[in-house]
């Protein structure tokens, strides 16, 4: 009977087996060992799967926080001009923030600020609150999250 795997010793055809080769040897030498590894490898891949946390819809968008203001009756120039500038203007100071973005309409100011990956929106919420007060909007308007 053939050995179905054929063996090169140091010397034989054009020298001492390569480093593949001594590996491939060692796995088919002990086979036991290598399955046993195989089945360790498979388990501790089963145990770190059912650990994992993973959401059905992961929330993909960066930390926002969105201010609107209602002032009716008022032209969009004007909301523009004395409640959608002074709240940008005070938002500047907020920590982390990444861009501040505004849409002022026909008696609606809406300021979203964005903040830098990773922000915690409890963070991003408290900041703006503590600024928000320090806006100078007209009277009987008030800016809400």
């Amino acid at each position: 009977m053939t050995d179905p795997i054929q063996r090169f010793e140091p010397g034989e055809a054009g020298g001492p087996p390569s480093f593949a080769n001594r590996i491939v040897r060692a796995a088919f030498d002990l086979k036991l060992l290598v399955v046993l590894g195989a089945l360790l490898l498979i388990g501790v891949g089963i145990w770190s799967f059912t650990r994992l946390p993973v959401d059905a819809y992961p929330d993909l968008s960066p930390t926002m926080v969105e201010i609107t203001t209602q002032w009716p009756g008022k032209a969009a120039e004007e909301v523009e001009r004395l409640v959608t500038v002074p709240i940008e203007r005070e938002m500047n100071g907020v920590e982390r923030v990444k861009v501040v973005r505004s849409i002022s309409l026909y008696g609606l100011s809406d300021i979203r600020i964005t903040f830098i990956d990773g922000t915690d929106p409890y963070f991003a919420r408290q900041r703006v609150l503590e600024h928000l007060p320090n806006a100078s909007v007209p009277a009987g308007v008030s800016p809400g999250i």
